[in-house]
């Protein structure tokens, strides 16, 4: 496991709970491991960041370490992104075209300020298809009368 599964894994977690003990509560984040303690290792390092970053704070009480949510996790991972030129157009282009092809222009997006938002309806956008892509892939399975994970 990457510190940067690690986190991700952690960002999952602390959407749900308040708290984690490394020691009792690792084994939830890893389904299956190879290498327990190289994953331990990662969680550490990912745990290590998000306190860094102010996210989490760590006690230690008796021998045992808890890192605890200082606020809410979504908005406490609230970050702030540059992106280019380029990457601001295609953003736009994408995101304008879906506009024209639904027939709502309330969301355009202009790629000399792209939003929060602008980011939000593109992954709403990715969201939609993988959503028809699922479909698809479950309906082809059941017309083939296989389950899904034996394709």
């Amino acid at each position: 496991m990457t510190v940067l599964e690690a986190n991700i894994k952690l960002f999952c977690w602390f959407q749900e709970k308040h708290c984690f003990e490394p020691d009792k509560d690792t084994l939830d984040l890893l389904v299956v491991t190879d290498y327990p303690d190289e994953d331990k290792a990662a969680i550490l390092c990912a745990l290590k960041e998000l306190e860094q970053m102010g996210c989490i704070a760590s006690q230690k009480v008796d021998d045992k370490t808890y890192y605890i949510l200082k606020k809410d996790f979504s908005s406490a991972a609230e970050q702030k992104v540059e992106i280019s030129g380029y990457t601001a157009d295609m953003l736009a282009g994408c995101l304008n075209h879906f506009c024209d092809k639904i027939g709502d222009q309330k969301d355009q997006c202009d790629p000399t300020s792209i939003k929060e938002k602008d980011i939000r309806n593109a992954v709403l956008i990715m969201q939609h298809y993988y959503k028809i892509e699922q479909s698809m892939s479950d309906d082809l399975s059941d017309t083939l009368d296989m389950p899904p994970s034996e394709q």
